[in-house]
């Protein structure tokens, strides 16, 4: 409706004489013509001007009826159209036949005309053409102008390509594309352009710029030193000083780049470490395209044309002269033998000043220079440390006690006194005196070999004097006493004896002593107790061991050993705790056996201490106990009463000749807690001592053997059946009964008593002193000799106590047992003592003066 009003008016206007002028140009959309595939003719008039300057003039166009102007293509033309009517050739890039929409448009300084919608039919476009491209060579980054036809306005739609990789579009018209080139490490890149599929080369290629090198200078210098090379293609114009593009090397080792420009870079020479003293050059422009330079980049290598002196002792000033040491900064490492990097004291282009390290353990050394340019040279010749030459030494024997004057001859003693130490074996000696040709030296303390070599070192290097220096034998004199027991202190006399006490050692009967003192002719030592079942023979050998040297007198040592364990019991353990195991077992002597069992077990066993060996008998066939008791008649044995869970009044015989066990009636006890019973013989009857404070059953009665029935033999005084009321102990020494008795819980202290069973005497109970050692209950060791003497111990105790008869007293005797024995059995078979269990299996003999 609006542009049928503008053409009404225009008609108007035209029938007028008078010429009007409009606020806003008008505008005709015009037919398209000449459609082909490349395109078509967009037609179009100018109707109307305006005041306002019009500036540009053109169509707008797309792909569907209405379209966005704001996402329209657009052809401009610069200023106003030289007629009423204006048209252009427009491109279509089109797949397939495509409906198209245009207007036409006229824009005024501050206005845009636009004419009416006319649409055409598009048809499907052909391949662009690609005429040409400039520049023909050059760097990637670098922007190229293609020229040609048939382009797409349209950025999207065209795709330039070098060989295969894309490039960046910044600029698209119908005849004209400008594009970034890409980086390729490629000489050269075909340029092809491509339109919806369709592409059209270029048959000549884009070459890349390669780096050319024609030369550099300096030819030689140092690190660090500055490098500049010249040529051609290093970098783009606009790339100077651009360094993130461009690498340059030297070796192999990245150099930093001081000034960049297309014919010219200045680079710093790497202060890296290099195996050689020629180094290549070589620069990598920004198309990543490589070149090396012909000639190489010469470090200036140091160069030793010499050095003083040749014969060096440690600590010595090394001279070392030659060229291209050091920088006049004293930058070098100097390197001898093993030892690197060490400090010059001076160090120069021609001269470097070094100390002999005084750690050096060479006795020839070659000498390298590592220079600033970190290149190492090896002198030609090799520095030699001042060693002693060794030729012997006297005396060749010494003794261990005397610190003996050893001469050691050679020679260069003197060359360098302060460095100067001698050893024998793995011990320094000490040193006298110096002179060129001879050593003075003391032996020194703590030899632990019998031979020894002789070193010499000076300069750190050790030398060994030929011939080897022995320590003098040892020898043996005699020992005293002759007769003597174990845990006492053995005296032997002989000479070299090792001043260290630990390093003599002592073998008596095959056992090692603990040396107590050595002096320069005696060692004493401490007779040791014998760790085997068996004792050896009373006459043992006794041997001396110094240093490896093994003698033994002829003569033997006759051994005084009261205690020598014999066997071990064979039987279970009981019920105790570990450390009392084989606790509170009974023994009975019939003839030359003992009869052991009954702790917790029913095992019964006899032992014959003259063979040695062990039986195995019938079980006992009643309930197991402790604190049983029994005597032996007529050679059987009888037991019964004891604890288990509660006092048993059973009573019971064994028969060795058949090897088994027979029920008797129950004793006659009526308490039914608290009381103790103990066995005893006496001129061939058995009694029991039963004591018992609930009751007055504070008694001895005595055994019917053939009617099998027990007797009141006799009370106890009243003094002490309640007091002292847990009977310990029973045993008879000739007609006399010795009895002991204790107080349980807090009171653990014994009470002895003796009863006489003659009528010569005119008492019958003595209240004798009190055991000296208390006891926890355990079942004492006892035995008697001659009908006279009494040996008691209790479990507290660690030795016997004999009772005196004239002193009424009990007092300690020297016969103490081999081991800790608690609870443990005491017998006497021929004449000799037996002990054990208690603790262990073990079964000792006492045998004095054996």
């Amino acid at each position: 409706m609006k542009n049928k009003l503008y053409i009404a008016l225009i008609i108007l206007l035209l029938g007028c004489e008078k010429e009007v002028e409009f606020e806003y140009p008008l505008v005709q959309t015009g037919e398209v013509t000449d459609i082909t595939k490349r395109g078509g003719n967009f037609n179009a008039k100018l109707l109307a001007t305006a005041e306002d300057e019009i500036i540009e003039h053109g169509f707008i166009w797309g792909d569907r009826k209405g379209f966005s102007h704001e996402k329209a293509q657009i052809l401009a033309i610069e200023g106003v159209p030289e007629s009423g009517t204006f048209s252009a050739f427009f491109p279509t890039v089109l797949s397939q036949p495509t409906e198209i929409y245009i207007r036409a448009f006229v824009r005024t300084r501050h206005h845009v005309s636009y004419g009416s919608e006319v649409s055409f039919l598009g048809l499907k476009s052909e391949a662009p053409e690609l005429i040409d491209f400039f520049p023909k060579e050059g760097y990637s980054m670098d922007t190229l102008v293609l020229t040609g036809r048939y382009f797409s306005t349209t950025t999207e739609h065209n795709k330039v390509y070098f060989d295969s990789v894309a490039s960046s579009i910044i600029y698209s018209s119908t005849d004209t594309l400008k594009v970034i080139v890409p980086k390729l490490l490629k000489d050269s890149a075909k340029v092809s352009v491509s339109l919806l599929k369709e592409a059209a080369a270029y048959s000549r290629k884009f070459t890349f710029l390669a780096p050319r090198i024609s030369g550099f200078y300096p030819e030689k210098g140092n690190l660090r030193d500055s490098l500049v090379i010249v040529g051609q293609n290093f970098s783009a114009d606009y790339m100077e000083n651009n360094y993130n593009y461009t690498e340059v090397k030297l070796g192999g080792v990245a150099a930093e780049i001081l000034h960049l420009s297309p014919d010219t870079v200045i680079v710093k020479v790497p202060t890296y470490s290099y195996s050689t003293e020629a180094l290549s050059v070589e620069i990598r422009n920004q198309n990543y395209l490589r070149h090396t330079a012909e000639k190489e980049f010469n470090l200036n290598a140091p160069l030793i044309s010499g050095f003083y002196p040749h014969q060096v002792n440690i600590n010595d000033t090394l001279v070392i002269y030659g060229t291209n040491l050091a920088m006049p900064s004293g930058q070098s490492w100097v390197t001898i033998g093993n030892h690197y990097n060490l400090q010059p004291l001076h160090a120069s282009g021609d001269t470097i000043k070094v100390l002999i390290p005084d750690l050096m353990r060479e006795e020839t050394a070659e000498i390298k220079i590592k220079n600033h340019n970190l290149i190492t040279v090896t002198a030609g010749e090799k520095i030699t440390l001042i060693t002693p030459e060794l030729s012997g030494f006297t005396p060749e024997e010494i003794s261990l006690w005397e610190s003996t004057p050893i001469i050691i001859k050679g020679t260069n003693f003197t060359k360098n006194p302060a460095s100067l130490k001698v050893f024998i074996g793995e011990h320094e000696a000490t040193i006298q005196e110096i002179t060129p040709s001879q050593l003075k030296v003391l032996t020194p303390a703590g030899f632990a070999v019998r031979e020894s070599q002789v070193y010499v070192q000076m300069n750190n290097f050790k030398k060994q004097a030929p011939g080897i220096l022995l320590i003098a034998p040892l020898r043996l004199d005699d020992f005293y006493p002759k007769v003597i027991s174990t845990g006492q202190e053995l005296t032997i006399t002989g000479a070299d004896f090792h001043p260290v006490r630990w390093r003599n050692k002592v073998i008596i009967g095959g056992a090692e002593a603990r040396v107590l003192q050595v002096s320069v002719n005696e060692l004493k030592v401490e007779v040791p107790t014998q760790p085997a079942p068996h004792y050896p023979p009373a006459e043992v050998s006794v041997s001396v061991e110094v240093m490896g040297d093994l003698k033994t007198f002829e003569e033997k040592l006759l051994i005084d050993i009261p205690w020598s364990q014999i066997s071990e019991f064979p039987g279970v353990t009981n019920s105790y705790s570990l450390n009392q195991q084989f606790i509170d077992y009974e023994s009975f002597v019939i003839g030359n056996k003992v009869y052991i069992g009954l702790c917790f077990s029913n095992e019964w066993w006899s032992f014959e201490p003259s063979s040695l060996q062990w039986h195995k008998l019938a079980d006992f066939p009643g309930k197991p106990r402790i604190k049983g008791t029994g005597f032996v008649l007529n050679g059987k044995v009888y037991f019964g009463g004891g604890y288990n869970h509660g006092h048993l009044q059973d009573w019971w015989l064994y028969d060795p000749s058949t090897d088994s066990w027979s029920k008797k009636n129950d004793l006659p006890l009526t308490a039914t807690s608290g009381f103790s019973i103990l066995g005893f013989m006496y001129n061939m009857q058995g009694y029991l001592v039963v004591s018992n404070p609930e009751s007055s059953q504070n008694n001895i009665i005595v055994y019917n053997e053939e009617q099998d029935l027990w007797n009141h033999y006799t009370a106890f005084p009243e003094s002490f059946s309640t007091k002292y009321h847990s009977s310990y102990f029973a045993h008879v020494v000739g007609n006399e009964l010795f009895l002991g008795f204790q107080r349980t819980m807090f009171y653990r202290d014994i009470k002895t008593y003796s009863y006489s069973f003659t009528d010569d005497i005119h008492w019958q109970w003595r209240e004798l002193s009190s055991y000296p050692n208390s006891t926890f209950s355990y079942q004492p060791l006892i035995f008697s000799y001659n009908n006279y003497f009494l040996y008691l111990k209790t479990d507290a105790a660690t030795n016997f106590h004999s009772y005196q008869r004239a002193y009424r007293s009990w007092v300690p005797s020297p016969v103490e047992v081999p081991e800790n024995i608690r609870g443990g059995i005491s017998f006497q078979i021929n004449g000799k003592d037996y002990i054990g269990l208690g603790g262990s299996r073990a079964i000792w003999v006492y045998e004095p003066k054996k």
